[in-house]
């Protein structure tokens, strides 16, 4: 029998196997080392970027500012203000040199009793605040006269004559429309809006129109316009009632409607003590925001320069600063 007759027993096919395996891993351990020397399994480092120091500076930079501005701020407003106090019936006249009346025939009593001079007056009787805007006193609109005198503030004191027979939204309304055109026409001017004062007990059983309810109401919706309207805002209601909520005796003259002489130094008390507060809101204000724009700059110019120094140094050479990939 030939060799090739021969059948392959299983040890045979075992071996065979065993040299395949064999001379697989062989080509395969060459295959690696021919790759390694190459450097294809090499390790890449990490690209080195320059703006890396440069973003971190960036970083620090706009943190520090942020929390300069919010510490700043948190304090200011955290901060107790002691509000300026007037008493009452006391004022300044040099004070309303700087100011400016609008009103109805309460408002007259300023002038009347001396009080102010005429020329920083715009008062009639019956005008209520749709009817200021086109009315004339002396010849002169309302406007005309404001911009004249071009005070600092425009005092508004209108209303009392609309209670009986205008709603309070609607006077409202158009009180929103006269704070505008005021606006308007003296941009410098700051708008300050005064409650109009209650009536007597008695006025209110002759005249039910003009009741306290209504007077109230209308208040309470030009306190809400203030507000709106960003104007100073002062109540003089509570200070000219007695205890029962009626205007007090003292202050009323025989109808019932209409102030006495003692009144008159108590609103320009109270509007003198609100102008002072709201002028030293603004002053403290003021102060905080430059505190705050000349920390924050400092900051800013510190954090800069030190980035460009931590970026740049000096002795560094230009072939060692390495390149963005």
């Amino acid at each position: 029998m030939s060799y090739n007759d021969k059948k392959s027993t299983p040890a045979d096919i075992a071996a065979t196997l065993v040299i395949l395996v064999l001379a697989a891993a062989i080509v395969v351990l060459l295959c690696i080392y021919i790759l390694k020397l190459g450097g294809a399994f090499e390790a890449k480092p990490e690209p080195v970027q320059t703006t890396h120091i440069i973003s971190e500076a960036a970083v620090t930079e706009t943190t520090t500012e942020t929390e300069i501005i919010i510490t700043t701020t948190s304090a200011v407003t955290e901060e107790s203000i002691p509000a300026v106090t007037v008493p009452l019936g006391e004022y300044d006249e040099a004070f309303f040199e700087r100011t400016f009346i609008v009103g109805d025939s309460l408002s007259t009593g300023f002038v009347n009793y001396e009080f102010l001079p005429a020329d920083k007056v715009f008062a009639q009787a019956g005008l209520t605040p749709s009817s200021i805007m086109f009315t004339e006193v002396g010849g002169s609109l309302v406007y005309d006269k404001v911009t004249e005198n071009n005070p600092e503030y425009i005092c508004i004191m209108l209303g009392t004559n609309g209670i009986a027979y205008l709603e309070a939204d609607f006077m409202s309304e158009k009180m929103s429309l006269f704070i505008d055109e005021l606006r308007m026409n003296c941009p410098d001017s700051e708008i300050v809006l005064v409650s109009i004062p209650p009536v007597t007990a008695e006025h209110e059983i002759d005249v039910p129109e003009t009741n306290i309810d209504r007077i109230k109401l209308y208040n309470s919706c030009i306190e809400k316009l203030a507000e709106e309207k960003d104007v100073i805002w002062v109540e003089t209601y509570s200070i000219l009632c007695d205890n029962t909520g009626y205007l007090a005796d003292e202050y009323a003259e025989t109808d019932g409607l209409h102030l006495k002489i003692h009144a008159y130094p108590i609103i320009l008390s109270r509007i003198q003590e609100a102008i002072m507060n709201y002028e030293l809101i603004q002053e403290l204000e003021a102060e905080n925001t430059s505190e705050t724009d000349a920390v924050t700059e400092s900051e800013t110019m510190e954090s800069t320069e030190e980035a460009v120094v931590t970026t740049l140094p000096e002795e560094t050479e230009a072939s060692e600063i390495p390149v963005n990939s």
